[in-house]
């Protein structure tokens, strides 16, 4: 009798073992191979505008001018990257930026005593455009099965290769400006600096859409760190806007 309880002991402890080691290891492997590596594509609607700010009291004048007539604008940021994850909360990306930045300024038309009258206003939309290479790191603080809340932060080396005027002129008058005005290349950077580093924040959500796909839905604020132009009046760039982005995993 003894011998029986015992055999029949020993048979359910093997066939405890035999139940649950297999998938404990198949848990494991599942975890090992988890994905590290994702390649994305993203795209970010913004709005753009500038800061300003002098130590001169002179200048502060002007900048009360400018403040008045230079308006935000809508602009935008896209491009492709990378992403590894060494671990389950924490990764890094990377990749190539393609943005459009700047301001809009709108002056009002004036008539002169004599000549054609005119009425309305004339709005020059001051576009910058730029490749940028980022380093963001992100961590989530929330993590579900398939949704993940996420705080990022880091940094963008930025080359400013173009920038140009769109004008567009809202008037009754006969006079006309010349739409396809611009400045010649060889001065267009004249005292611009053509590299330049902005931070960058955002709080951001991933939403997985099966294994191997996730969308990412991140409202990001972008801000220069040097000024635009060296100047007396020093011009910062800033954009904040919806980064949405689709990652894959490999």
């Amino acid at each position: 009798m003894l011998n029986h309880i015992i055999s029949t002991k020993t048979f359910l402890l093997v066939a405890s073992l035999a139940y649950f080691l297999p998938n404990k290891m198949l848990a494991q492997s599942d975890q090992s191979k988890e994905r590290k590596w994702s390649i994305s594509v993203n795209i970010a609607p913004e709005v753009a505008n500038r800061s300003l700010s002098s130590e001169d009291s002179f200048d502060n004048f002007i900048i009360s001018l400018r403040n008045n007539s230079e308006k935000a604008m809508l602009a935008y940021t896209g491009g492709l990257g990378v992403e590894f994850k060494p671990c389950k909360r924490f990764s890094i990306r990377s990749g190539v930026q393609y943005a459009v930045k700047g301001h809009a300024t709108t002056m009002e038309i004036w008539s002169p005593p004599t000549g054609p009258q005119s009425t309305g206003t004339v709005t020059i939309r001051n576009e910058y455009h730029s490749i940028g290479i980022p380093v963001i790191a992100s961590y989530d603080f929330i993590k579900k099965d398939r949704l993940s809340i996420f705080i990022a932060a880091g940094g963008s080396i930025n080359y400013l290769y173009k920038q140009y005027s769109r004008i567009r002129q809202d008037t009754d008058s006969p006079l006309q400006i010349d739409n396809s005005s611009s400045i010649p290349a060889e001065n267009q950077f004249a005292g611009f600096n053509i590299i330049n580093p902005s931070a960058v924040v955002s709080l951001g959500a991933d939403v997985k859409l099966g294994e191997r796909s996730t969308l990412r839905i991140e409202p990001t604020f972008r801000h220069s760190i040097l000024p635009l132009v060296d100047a007396s009046i020093r011009e910062y760039q800033y954009n904040y806007g919806l980064n949405l982005g689709y990652l894959f995993a490999i």
